[in-house]
């Protein structure tokens, strides 16, 4: 399958599209830094509001985006940028009621894109790519979610309000951009390797945020933290995998320079970020401080977002529509 990939040529409208994606998305995130001075997890989930999540619904488009069947797809389109503003404009309040009621837009594209996916699965092909894009979807609904709990105050099982944020900028990036990447490189490559990939993903996604309870209430049914770091590290493989994928296709020839740059670049960059997930994972196994939870926001997040998630959802934007999932 990676043979029928060269010769593939760039869509002009669809390169236009993306990048002015990304410059208004990122032009409004720099106004939000700016006016709102928000903490890196507020700062990382209004970048997958304003920036990442538009790039990865254009990437999940249905093959007939006027089918009455892809209503909730074209609603969530529709919806987003509205409820991006929405959700940045939540920041400018104290957490409580007022904020939460500014999040409820943003879940609202969140559940529109989970039933998109959910429909997707059940009358679609049952194979790891297709499965791995769907879930993508559905898991951005739990970053919706956690999104309205953060800003409501809220701490569902006593979680400290730091954890409520960082699920929400999980399940943006690990669950919905690292999802839909994986599913892209593995509906374009195939093999072993992509399908593996995309399991760990389905897999790792939901693992961790368990670990993360477990390591909050504890049970006694394992080690403490031992779920954490086997999930941390079944992600970090997952993730590593979609990233060789990548530079692999990167080195095609033939195809746009600039695709080929941001997806060598996004296939790089996730080694550091996931690197140091590991790491945190495996520092409190061990009950040893290797990197605090808010140098994991500075380095692990920031990277994972700005040099991975964001190259490389913008990468596949750039590609043919042959590249991408049909009718995007």
């Amino acid at each position: 399958m990676v043979d029928e990939m060269n010769g593939r040529r760039d869509n002009p409208a669809q390169s236009v599209t993306a990048t002015r994606t990304v410059l208004a998305g990122g032009y409004a995130w720099l106004i939000a830094l700016v006016a709102l001075r928000p903490g890196w997890p507020e700062a990382m989930l209004l970048l997958a509001a304003l920036v990442a999540v538009p790039l990865g619904l254009g990437l999940v488009a249905p093959p007939d985006v006027y089918d009455r069947r892809a209503w909730a797809w074209r609603a969530a389109v529709r919806l987003q940028v509205l409820a991006a503003l929405t959700l940045a404009a939540s920041f400018a309040r104290p957490v409580g009621a007022v904020a939460a009621c500014l999040a409820l837009p943003w879940l609202t594209v969140t559940g529109l894109a989970a039933l998109c996916g959910l429909a997707r699965f059940r009358r679609g092909p049952r194979d790891l790519a297709e499965t791995c894009l769907d879930a993508g979807q559905v898991y951005l609904a739990v970053g919706g979610t956690w999104a309205v709990l953060s800003r409501a105050g809220l701490r569902p099982l006593g979680f400290p309000d730091v954890i409520v944020g960082m699920t929400a900028v999980h399940f943006h990036y690990a669950g919905f951009a690292l999802a839909v990447l994986a599913g892209l490189v593995a509906r374009a490559t195939g093999g072993a390797v992509a399908g593996a990939a995309c399991l760990g993903v389905i897999a790792g996604v939901p693992l961790v945020a368990a670990g993360i309870t477990e390591a909050q209430v504890v049970t006694g049914l394992l080690p403490p933290r031992m779920l954490d770091l086997v999930a941390s590290g079944l992600m970090a493989a997952s993730g590593i995998l979609v990233g060789g994928l990548q530079v692999r296709l990167a080195a095609l020839p033939d195809r746009p320079a600039s695709a080929r740059l941001l997806l060598a670049l996004s296939g790089v960059a996730v080694l550091g970020p996931m690197s140091l997930a590991v790491a945190y994972a495996l520092g409190g196994f061990t009950n040893t401080v290797w990197i605090t939870i808010a140098e994991m926001f500075r380095y692990h997040g920031a990277v994972n977002a700005l040099g991975f998630a964001l190259p490389g959802l913008m990468a596949w934007s750039l590609m043919a529509p042959d590249d991408r999932p049909s009718g995007s």
